[in-house]
């Protein structure tokens, strides 16, 4: 068992000043931060992977995503940029609407999933040059 609680965060750049907080998991309890809505943001994780799935992306979702968690105790930041493309197309045609809120979503999943690869093929080689 870790000495340290397993805390995971995703955070946002606002104006490329400020990092607005998303979401915060300690242990298997999410809680979302001031402004951000429940609903909109869903943070999960399984043993090796941490998600956040923006639901009804638009342009504002537009930005740099900061996944943060912390390992025996020091932090650890993976940045994802997402770019939502804008459209001309009316918003009551809900089949191109909903595809490419998952094309943003699958975008969003595959740079983290390659992240979260490197620093797991990171970890591996610094315990195996340990030992």
């Amino acid at each position: 068992m870790s000495k340290y609680d397993s805390v995971t965060f995703w955070v946002k750049l606002v104006n490329r000043t400020k990092a607005s907080c998303i979401t915060v998991m300690i242990n298997d309890e999410v809680k979302h931060c001031d402004g951000f809505q429940k609903g909109k943001y869903e943070m999960t994780s399984n043993i090796s992977t941490v998600f956040l799935r923006i639901k009804h992306v638009d342009l504002s979702d537009s930005g740099l995503y900061l996944c943060g968690f912390y390992q025996s105790g020091r932090p650890n930041f993976n940045v994802i940029h997402l770019h939502v493309k804008g459209s001309d197309e009316l918003h009551d045609d809900m089949d191109s609407k909903c595809k490419k809120e998952s094309d943003g979503i699958a975008k969003l999943v595959i740079v983290v999933l390659g992240s979260l690869t490197v620093v797991l093929v990171m970890v591996i080689i610094g315990l195996v040059v340990k030992n």
